[in-house]
């Protein structure tokens, strides 16, 4: 056999490789194209979800298509506002806020805010670049990000920047968040100078805060008078493409009402501020300084900004480095003090316990009160089982002994799922000595009579039914108390929900037809059912006591009328109550008897 060499000219060879590559290219352009066009139809098409698919499917497989930049741009225009989250905590209350990315956009690779990261970093020519840097800078913000003060400097100075009220407005608020008032005026300063026509109203209401914090309460009240003539000019002079009003009289008077609302409300505060004191402590997790924490406060009698921003709470500051902050409040009144938290601080402290030295204060004028917030480690219990019936008898619960601790408190808590939203109630609390508690089924059927819980279609079914009839979970919280009772640390803060290691799944039990009925709020066709049941069936005790609850409460509210339920009947309530204590004599029957009477006794 004749072996033949083919010597192949190198010429030839780079050639051909120079050949293969561009047709790669050529392909690689061409599927990033067809991806490209693909989102484009769906924008058009109004499906934004299937659109960002495309784009993100565009970006894994051709990193660097010539419109990689375009796919990044429109695909952060596209994807919904980050997930919102906003939990205050105070010693007595607590809140959590907070919003999810619809399910459609669950798997995507990349939230908002790394998409505009990416397109600022990698893409520096980008047509759109300022833009980008206004959207990164608040979204930054909003994230409560280190970088976003100097983000939102950069944004402020572009020369054709946009939302340079919103980009100032959230500088002035940061600054303010560090005393800072200096740095605030000028920023608003140079936002009237460079863009004056650009939100005047809120850019004096700024004005008016920042020299109240800083005790200049004539400039502040100047300023307040500004922006509501400010305010009132800009809605009479609105006007459309063909010179009409775009807002009637009465919208207009409603618009300002609410506008001299909030300055009558930004006056009396500076008003009062005449004397400050000041609350500083420090904010620590597992002993470590926590920087970038807001510790807000308000009157002890307001109830106004709870649960919103941080930005809606009259006095705030942030921690810095070492994790101390100093807060100015008014004199002589009484204020709450708490912490306010965003996603990434509180991916931080889930799961510890929460310990505040004072959660109530008065700061008499140039006073210093300190108040400190300790995330401290949490109470180590044993896993509890997946599921827990009444036939499963008796629950052996245990956790780690904490040192110094004088005495546990154990709470359990039922919660329901109905539609887009949960109901949480408990249903059992207990004080023990040692590390570990034996729960019986019984003692934890039925939540406080006289207590309930909403749903925008009624009172939680599980305040009639107890927890065995209704499914859920049950979730438990242990306290180590010391000798003082005094929290010396719990099962920890739960700003997702338990962790499934403190969950017990409900096993219900079979509903009779007046109980289904109830459970889906049917509530005429129930008590109905029910009291049908009743009759054929008159020492039947549960059956009593889940209507004498009923007639206690209510079921749901008279046409938005919260001050009165429909098929609510205390009598009725009482009579059923005095049949229990005859038939079965129970001390829950005795305390519901003097709920009840206590009700019928008020006017």
């Amino acid at each position: 056999m004749i072996r033949r060499t083919v010597k192949v000219p190198k010429k030839l060879i780079v050639i051909v490789i120079v050949i293969y590559a561009a047709c790669a290219a050529v392909i690689a352009a061409a599927g990033g194209d067809y991806l490209f066009q693909q989102a484009q139809k769906h924008v058009e098409a109004g499906n934004p979800a299937e659109a960002l698919a495309y784009l993100d499917q565009m970006l894994d497989q051709y990193p660097r298509h010539r419109r990689a930049a375009d796919a990044l741009f429109l695909s952060a225009r596209l994807f919904p506002h980050q997930t919102h989250f906003s939990a205050v905590l105070f010693a007595d209350a607590s809140s959590v806020s907070r919003s999810t990315l619809p399910p459609a956009f669950g798997d995507a690779g990349m939230g908002q805010l790394e998409r505009l990261q990416r397109l600022y970093d990698q893409y520096p020519d980008f047509p759109q670049r300022e833009l980008v840097i206004s959207w990164l800078a608040l979204r930054l913000h909003e994230a409560n990000a280190p970088e976003a003060e100097d983000m939102l400097w950069q944004a402020l100075h572009l020369p054709h920047g946009p939302n340079m009220a919103e980009v100032a407005f959230a500088l002035v608020q940061r600054y303010l968040a560090v005393d800072h008032p200096q740095a605030a005026l000028e920023v608003l300063e140079y936002l009237e100078t460079h863009h004056p026509g650009h939100l005047p109203a809120d850019r004096e209401l700024w004005r008016g805060d920042v020299h109240a914090q800083s005790g200049d309460t004539d400039l502040a009240l100047e300023a307040y008078d500004k922006a509501l003539q400010l305010q009132e000019e800009s809605l009479r002079t609105m006007e459309d493409a063909e010179g009409r009003p775009i807002l009637t009289a009465e919208q207009i008077e409603l618009s300002l009402d609410y506008f001299r609302s909030s300055i009558q409300q930004r006056r009396q505060r500076a008003l009062e501020q005449t004397d400050m004191g000041w609350v500083t402590g420090r904010v620590s997790l597992l002993g470590r300084p926590l920087a970038g924490v807001t510790v807000v406060a308000e009157p002890t009698a307001s109830s106004s900004s709870w649960g919103g921003p941080s930005e809606t709470y009259p006095y705030r500051a942030v921690t810095s480095a070492d994790g101390t902050y100093e807060l100015a409040i008014p004199a002589s009144e009484s204020v709450r003090v708490g912490v306010h938290l965003d996603l990434a601080a509180a991916q931080k402290v889930d799961g510890t316990h929460l310990h505040i030295s004072s959660g109530q204060v008065v700061v008499e004028p140039e006073e210093w009160v300190g108040v400190n917030f300790e995330f401290r480690a949490a109470v180590e219990a044993e896993p509890l089982p997946a599921a827990w019936s009444q036939a499963d008898g008796p629950l052996q619960l245990n956790w780690k002994p904490v040192p110094d601790a004088a005495g546990y408190r154990v709470t359990l808590r039922h919660t329901t799922h109905y539609e887009s939203s949960s109901s949480t109630v408990t249903v059992g609390r207990w004080e023990v000595e040692e590390a570990h508690l034996v729960l019986e089924p019984a003692s934890v059927n039925w939540p406080d009579f006289g207590a309930y819980s909403m749903h925008p279609r009624g009172v939680d079914p599980v305040h009639f039914l107890g927890i065995w009839k209704i499914e859920g979970f049950l979730s438990l919280n242990i306290e180590a108390l010391d000798e003082d009772n005094t929290i010396l640390s719990s099962s920890g803060l739960q700003l997702w929900g338990p962790p499934e290691a403190s969950v017990l799944q409900v096993q219900p039990e079979p509903l009779t037809e007046g109980e289904r009925l109830l459970r889906d709020r049917d509530y005429a066709q129930a008590i109905s059912e029910l009291e049908a049941q009743l009759e054929a069936a008159p020492a039947n005790t549960e059956l009593m006591y889940t209507l004498a609850r009923l007639y206690f409460s209510g079921t749901h509210p008279q046409a938005d009328d919260w001050q009165h339920f429909q098929h609510r009947d205390l009598q009725q309530s009482r009579f059923l109550l005095q049949q229990l204590q005859t038939i079965a004599p129970d001390p829950r029957y005795e305390e519901a008897l003097r709920i009840v009477d206590a009700s019928l006794q008020r006017p």
